[in-house]
Order: structure tokens, then sequence, then C-alpha cells
């Protein structure tokens, strides 16, 4: 018979509890990454407000990133100013997002209806550059630190 050490029987059960933490299982197989929890509502939206079966245009709303998603449920945490801009408060970089007018979608989100208010956007920083810079604000995205691919307000009383 082998002796065990008790430290070792002890530190076992903490190694399998740090490896799924890390995504790993003792045995070595990494898990599969959990898709983003709201990424099936935003799904097939596009910026023009209508689902890719609908004639939708123009750029998806979440980015097609099932795993980090680039869309949020924001509920009643937002605000509108004097000119019509909205204010929006992230929940995932807990800070506040100026959203142009134009580029707010009336409408109610099929499958997000649990929540008031919906924000697509990613920090500029992490998005390539491409034909249109999007480092620089815009009248149409005018936060110098978040680029807004969509934000979806239901009309209130509808």
């Amino acid at each position: 018979m082998v002796a065990i050490s008790r430290y070792a029987i002890a530190i076992f059960p903490l190694i399998a509890v740090l490896g799924v933490g890390l995504g790993t299982s003792v045995g070595g197989r990494a898990q599969q990454p959990q898709r983003h929890p709201h990424h099936d509502i935003y799904a097939d939206l596009f910026e023009n407000g209508r689902y890719r079966n609908e004639g939708a245009k123009g750029v998806p709303c979440c980015g097609d990133d099932p795993i980090n998603g680039d869309c949020e449920p924001v509920g009643s945490a937002f605000s509108i100013l004097p000119n019509g801009d909205v204010l929006f408060i992230s929940q995932r970089y807990r800070v506040q997002v100026v959203v142009a007018r134009d580029k707010v979608l009336w409408m109610t989100l099929r499958g997000g209806e649990f929540s008031e208010a919906h924000w697509c956007g990613r920090l500029r920083a992490e998005l390539v550059q491409s034909e249109l810079n999007v480092h620089v604000p815009t009248t149409l995205n005018p936060d110098p630190v978040f680029w807004t691919f969509c934000a979806i307000i239901s009309p209130r009383n509808a």
C-alpha cells in the first residue's frame, strides 16, 4: 500500500477547484467558453433597427462576438439630455456613455423586454482601424472613449 500524505489529500480538492476556475480540469482539458448571457437577443439585430431576416442593413449591433458580447441591458440607467442625446450607464464598464440621439433606436427589443434600454458598444481602443476613423469622436458617435454600434430604448407607454 502506498502512503499518501494528509497534505496531498487536502490539496487535491483545492487544485481541482482552481483548475475549474481557470478554465481547465484536473485532466488537462480546456472547458468551452460560456456564451455571453444576452448575445442571442442581439445576434440578428442591425443598426437600422431591423433583424437579419427583415431587410437588415449596416453593421450588426452585437458585433457577432458570442463570448464577450458588445451589448448589454441597462434597464432604466439612462437619461435624455436637453439636446436629445442620451447618457447610458454601462454596467460592463461602470461609466456613462454619451450616445447621439440619431443613433438611438426607439423600439422594443424582441427577447429584451425585461430591460427598458440596451446599449451595444465597445472601447474605441479595442476597435480595429478601418476606413472610418473609429478613434475620433463624430456627430453620430460623440463619446470620446466608446464607440456605439446600437442603442435601444423601448418607447414608454407604447
